[in-house]
């Protein structure tokens, strides 16, 4: 062999064993790391998954003023309320309480069940959003039909504002962690979790893996940046 192809051969070598991108630094809270003593398995260390049972929700009373209603907009937001009252929001963090942990790993049953609750996540999602735009239009008719002072007309551009760009936050939370089940899914077979490591046959399913896991992980950061959401932890 001569000597450029054996120095094509161990860059190729490099690039087969060499960390994931997503994992070469510090890790996010809840990814996985590399072993540094195998280079197609990666550790984890599966966290306490919040206890959210079913309620029976109420409807709130009306807003007794405009300012009220558009501090509502931020319930279940950035506002924790009790769960009874939390019609989206606590429905929301039910159906992904369990989404991406253990017990989905080495059961295929149990992934089809959680993208069935992703699912779900996906309707309470739509429906909060509907709900959201509705008061938005409402409230700015409010706001231009009685010429609403200009602390109301600050505080609704916020939370309107800050509304959003949850929802839109949160529709990326759902979706990375539908794209980790699809790939656990696809990836049957190839792969084996055992208490606190998962072992892979290719460094390219450990890579591919790893970066799908840490952009669930990253967007679920995101989302625990809301109070009410702080809890969540796929």
């Amino acid at each position: 062999m001569n000597l450029m192809r054996q120095i094509l051969l161990i860059i190729v070598l490099l690039a087969a064993f060499a960390p994931y991108p997503a994992l070469a630094q510090k890790d996010l809270r809840g990814g996985p790391s590399l072993d540094p003593n195998n280079p197609l398995i990666l550790k984890y260390q599966p966290p306490p998954e919040p206890n959210i049972q079913p309620v029976k929700f109420l409807k709130q009373d009306p807003p007794v003023s405009l300012q009220e209603r558009v501090d509502r907009l931020l319930h279940g937001i950035k506002v924790h309320i009790p769960p009874e009252y939390d019609h989206y929001g606590y429905e929301l963090r039910r159906y992904m309480a369990h989404v991406s942990g253990p017990s989905v790993f080495n059961n295929e049953a149990e992934i089809r069940e959680q993208l069935s609750n992703i699912k779900k996540a996906n309707i309470i999602l739509d429906y909060w959003r509907r709900e959201i735009l509705h008061e938005n239009a409402e409230i700015t008719k409010l706001i231009q039909e009685n010429n609403a002072p200009t602390n109301i007309r600050t505080g609704f551009k916020y939370n309107s504002g800050l509304a959003l760009a949850f929802l839109s936050e949160c529709q990326i939370w759902i979706q990375k962690n539908k794209e980790l089940l699809e790939f656990l899914l696809e990836a049957q077979g190839s792969y084996v979790f055992a208490t606190d490591r998962f072992e892979f046959q290719t460094s390219a399913d450990r890579n591919t893996f790893a970066g799908i896991f840490n952009a669930a992980v990253q967007s679920r950061s995101y989302v625990n940046e809301y109070v009410p959401f702080a809890g969540m932890v796929y």
